[in-house]
């Protein structure tokens, strides 16, 4: 291709620039997403609203503009002439209907939100930065629906809590998988959260476009384009943890810090750009031996190829060492860790390298090839008396095509395959392989109402194990009879088949008095997802979203402590009785609720409201008993206010006490008055002032989580964060 492009000449071609403001205050808007219809190119507006787009063919082109809380604007034709150049005016409407947006996870395409038929919620950088997040998991706890267990996320109460080993929810980094090989858990620090433009969460069931470990919903982290010119970041940030109420729980002397740098620059120059950073964060913590090292390397290439294709390469690195801290001593010691805990100390490598090729073959048909290695090495000493260690690799790869034969038909199909390889004392060495395909059609049979029908097969295999394969089906509309109202249904199914550290676990000497012992004989997890809900606008100004969703599982595999005979090593030739952990298939369970959402602008938007409530009813049909670690109300709650540079906000969480827990660990483990637990009441208040006004392209905040100093537990015997000061410098150079 490129002697060709030698021999004959390059194509000729033009520049588009301009400048993006809002319509009614005339002030520039930052982070525009701007996209050429058709093909690969793209930008962001910057600092002042400009943006250009060099080297754009010469004809006529449809141009995109769109941001969240705007309306997305359609521009063309706009006619670029050889060597010339095109100046745009762009004024954008702000937008309390959040359907404008593009998003690209629901449909594996571009849509906007309206179309989508299931819930989403959407996360911007804004709100990132206004929160200080300095992981990914730290700003998903603000979303209606989610609930943290920690760092396992719970979405609609599809899980409850397996201590990071088989996520239920996959992660995708610019739609590539980021789960490990042995545990398949989500790595919250691998994402470089200084990167994200926009993060999509899709509620329920996605294994019919994304298979395995979407069993009960999705995470896309969108990251930023790399605009023309250079610009280098930076991020400094302290924390300061506060006494907590009772005496007893302060240990330390000393102020207690949580506090990070991060320096990025990125760079682009015609038809390429490049982004790299580095990010050094220590956290010494609340609790004793639960002090976190850091070091975080990114890295991201793209090349434009040509008008219609490019080519990006990622990669990420981190290089971590904390505590291991499981469970307290006891209530009145709850910031003291259990006996057998003090002084161990976990040290975990993770990289990740990726490549991802785009491909517009015409306006209609753009076709996608994306590739990943996932490595995770980490050894866990244990206060010496354990030296677990373990290796996975993990390559995936898909090819995916999209065909637009009209506006009213889209198909969407692929290929995907994976390939995982454990070396680990806790294990065992073990290989796992998988593949599927999936095929889409959306179509319009009627103008307000769009159907989508899909399918996906997949097969997975773990070393001498017997294969599984399973067909994922699903079919959902959507009826739009105006463009402020939205009506969806969905149904689906789901499957997740367990990570070789669910089937493989062993382990007899750990911090606790149990017996870790596998179960080759699980099964995989399936569900029928069903979803009916709807979104309108009362007013350009309050916008409300509400849905209703239902979910069957089979097979549903749950953590579970019992006494059992066992032979604790295999040189023993005598069974004894022992407390033992396992992983097990529950046969049925079903969780079904309802949530609600509204927005609302005030005061001519210097001030917006965000209220979301979700009810669930989470039930071992089994057992008749309720699931464990499932709250049965979350309730979140934020207020924003905007004015001359200046923004404020206070955000507010109410998980209801768990029904049920896992009274058996707490028993035999054992962890003393692990049982105790309250509902969930947390303020958090932010705050940040731009100081672009003096000369100074910096940003200045300050942050108080927790703000009334409440104390409560998200897990089993470990006492959530106390009130803690931040105070937080960013700019560019």
């Amino acid at each position: 291709m490129m002697a060709v492009s030698l021999a004959f000449g390059q194509p000729e071609r033009g520049t588009i620039r301009g400048r993006v403001t809002d319509e009614v205050t005339k002030q520039p808007l930052v982070r525009v997403n701007i996209t050429v219809k058709g093909t690969v190119l793209g930008t962001a507006s910057d600092h002042d609203g400009s943006f250009a787009l060099r080297r754009v063919p010469v004809g006529e082109h449809t141009l995109y503009f769109s941001m969240l809380g705007y309306e997305r604007v359609q521009i063309g034709p706009v006619v670029v002439r050889a060597d010339g150049e095109q100046v745009l005016d762009v004024r954008l409407k702000a937008s309390a209907i959040p359907s404008e947006p593009v998003i690209v996870t629901a449909s594996r395409r571009e849509q906007r939100i309206q179309e989508a038929p299931v819930s989403i919620a959407t996360i911007t950088a804004a709100d990132l930065q206004m929160r200080n997040s300095v992981t990914l998991d730290e700003a998903l706890r603000y979303i209606p629906g989610i609930n943290m267990v920690q760092d396992q996320i719970n979405i609609r109460g599809s899980s409850g809590y397996s201590r990071g080993v088989g996520s239920r929810v996959l992660l995708l980094l610019d739609g590539l998988p980021m789960l490990t090989g042995d545990t398949g858990e989500i790595n919250w620090e691998a994402i470089p959260v200084h990167q994200i433009e926009h993060i999509e969460v899709v509620k329920g069931a996605g294994s019919a476009l994304y298979g395995s470990s979407a069993l009960g919903g999705v995470i896309n982290v969108i990251t930023r384009d790399v605009t023309e010119g250079a610009e280098g970041r930076f991020k400094l940030y302290a924390g300061l943890y506060d006494s907590p109420r009772y005496e007893e729980w302060k240990w330390w002397k000393r102020p207690r810090f949580n506090s990070g740098a991060l320096v990025s620059y990125a760079r682009k120059t015609g038809p390429f750009g490049f982004v790299f950073s580095v990010r050094r964060s220590v956290d010494e913590s609340y609790r004793v031996n639960d002090v976190y090292h850091r070091w975080n390397v990114s890295a991201l290439a793209k090349y434009e190829l040509s008008s219609s294709s490019n080519l990006a390469i990622g990669g990420n690195f981190l290089d971590r060492t904390h505590g291991n801290y499981f469970w307290w001593k006891s209530l009145k010691e709850a910031t003291l860790p259990a006996d057998m805990q003090l002084n161990g100390k976990v040290r975990s490598r993770r990289g990740n390298l990726s490549l991802a090729y785009k491909e517009f073959l015409s306006d209609r048909f753009f076709y996608s090839v994306k590739g990943i290695y996932f490595g995770n090495f980490w050894k866990d000493d244990s206060a010496g008396r354990v030296g677990n260690v373990s290796s996975s690799h993990v390559v995936r790869g898909e090819v995916q095509g999209t065909y637009e034969v009209s506006r009213k038909n889209i198909f969407t199909a692929g290929f995907a395959a994976n390939f995982d390889r454990v070396y680990s004392s806790l294990f065992g060495d073990h290989v796992g392989f998988g593949a599927a395909a999936y095929a889409q059609h959306e179509f319009l049979p009627i103008e307000p109402l769009r159907l989508t029908a899909g399918v996906r097969y997949d097969f997975q295999r773990v070393s001498l194990l017997a294969g599984s394969s399973l067909f994922s089906p699903k079919l959902s509309a959507v009826y739009s009879p105006r463009e402020e109202t939205n009506i969806r249904v969905s149904v689906g199914t789901g499957f997740r088949y367990p990570s070789i550290g669910e089937l493989f676990v062993q382990s007899s000497t750990n911090v606790s008095k149990l017996v870790i012992i596998p179960n080759e004989r699980l099964r995989a997890e399936k569900s029928v997802s069903m979803e009916f809900g709807g979104s309108h606008s009362l007013t350009d100004r309050i916008h409300v979203d509400v849905a209703f969703f239902h979910n069957d599982f089979r097979d549903l595999i749950e953590a579970g402590v019992k006494i059992k005979k066992i032979r604790v090593s295999p040189s023993d030739t005598a069974e004894v009785e022992r407390a033992v952990a396992e992983f097990e298939n529950v046969t049925r369970a079903r969780i079904q609720g309802s949530e609600f959402n509204v927005k609302i602008d005030w005061l001519k938007r210097l001030l917006t409201t965000d209220v979301g409530y979700t009810y669930i009813w989470p039930r071992d049909v089994t057992e008749d008993a309720p699931l464990k670690f499932r709250p049965r109300h979350i309730l979140h709650g934020s207020a924003a206010l905007y004015y001359l540079g200046f923004n404020a906000s206070i955000d507010f969480r109410f998980v209801s006490r768990l029904e049920r827990i896992d009274d058996a660990l707490v028993r035999f483990a054992p962890v003393i008055d692990g049982a105790e637990r309250v509902p969930i009441r947390v303020f958090d208040l932010h705050s940040s002032y731009l100081l672009t006004a003096y000369g100074l392209p910096m940003r200045i905040g300050f942050n108080v989580n927790n703000l009334l100093n409440y104390h409560y537990v998200e897990l089993i015997g470990n006492l959530a964060p106390v009130r803690t000061f931040f105070l937080t410098i960013e700019g560019t150079f």
